[in-house]
């Protein structure tokens, strides 16, 4: 195998050679033996890459995928939703907002249950408060009469 000591100068593809044709240039290759080949090429530009499509019907396109990119985002809002409202459920947490939404929680209750048994365990600042007793506050029950008399009980001594 005899390999030529010429010198091939590489060329940008990006720039133009004077007097060549502007859909074909000559390519120089070199395959893993170490031959030298020319090859003639194309830009990649075809016909059929080079379609043009009416004003209206890319108008459709657009907003088609406007459209969807909408749906999209509506669902993404949705499942953040739902997710706040699981954790609510829930009732560990004071405020759903603080598990950070995970769409594998939607679909898997003991993955929700587990992640805010883990926030709780290691914040236990964000668990949900629990009232209980008379706080002194809502509808009160009216006091019931006493049995014993402390005033009576007093005037009979003297």
């Amino acid at each position: 195998m005899d390999i030529d000591n010429t010198q091939v100068e590489e060329t940008n593809p990006d720039t133009q050679v004077e007097g060549q044709d502007d859909h074909v240039r000559e390519e120089v290759q070199s395959d893993e033996s170490g031959e030298i080949r020319q090859s003639d090429s194309q830009d990649g530009e075809n016909e059929e890459q080079q379609q043009a499509f009416d004003r209206k019907y890319v108008e459709k396109l657009r907003k088609e995928s406007a459209n969807y990119r909408d749906k999209a985002k509506r669902a993404q809002e949705l499942e953040q939703r739902l997710h706040n409202a699981l954790v609510a459920k829930d009732g560990r947490l004071a405020d759903p907002a603080d598990l950070e939404f995970n769409p594998d929680h939607l679909d898997n209750p003991e993955a929700l249950s587990n992640a805010i048994a883990n926030l709780v365990a290691s914040k236990p600042g964000l668990k949900a408060q629990q009232l209980s007793g008379d706080v002194g506050a809502g509808v009160r029950e009216k006091p019931k009469p006493p049995t014993t008399d402390l005033l009576a009980i007093m005037k009979g001594l003297m």
